[in-house]
């Protein structure tokens, strides 16, 4: 419950982007990409919808299919993160990007857990264009579970339009 708190609470904390007017040239409001690592885990394909040309809200998908061979032995899980983030532009493509999430956990860890929910932090740069290209982003993406900090990244790839 405290996780629900912490997130809901970033959202409002947030919510005054919507009524200040927006200086900066409109960003493209949809962006998709590629993360390896990141708040998913391994990979995960992304969507992010840009509200008010610094404010983000993002889907994520990521599966692992189970794997057994004389190296690995892995379960399967399917994550599917959603995270509330906020640009600060350093200049017109260049972003500092800061936020917060949660991933939702399905299937069961190496470690035996099963289903979970993890808060995670974002703190990254953002390659962003003006107009329609390629995004590039840099993020560190610390994970919180069960009241235990664990530092991780993630790198990604993609496209707005």
């Amino acid at each position: 419950m405290k996780t629900l708190k912490l997130f809901f609470a970033s959202i409002i904390f947030n919510i005054s982007n919507y009524i200040l007017p927006q200086t900066e040239n409109q960003l493209p409001r949809n962006n998709y990409y590629f993360e390896i690592l990141g708040n998913a885990g391994f990979w995960s394909f992304n969507y992010e919808r840009i509200i008010k040309n610094s404010s983000i809200i993002k889907l994520g998908l990521d599966y692992v299919p189970r794997m057994e061979n004389s190296f690995i032995s892995s379960p399967s899980f399917l994550s599917i993160p959603i995270d509330y983030c906020y640009l600060f532009s350093l200049n017109g493509n260049v972003k500092i990007e800061l936020g917060t999430g949660l991933t939702f956990y399905f299937g069961e860890n190496n470690f035996g857990d099963k289903d979970r929910i993890l808060v995670n932090g974002i703190l990254g740069y953002r390659y962003q264009p003006i107009e329609s290209g390629t995004i590039f982003r840099i993020t560190f993406t610390p994970v919180i579970e069960s009241g235990e900090f664990r530092p991780w990244f993630g790198i990604s790839f993609g496209h707005n339009f």
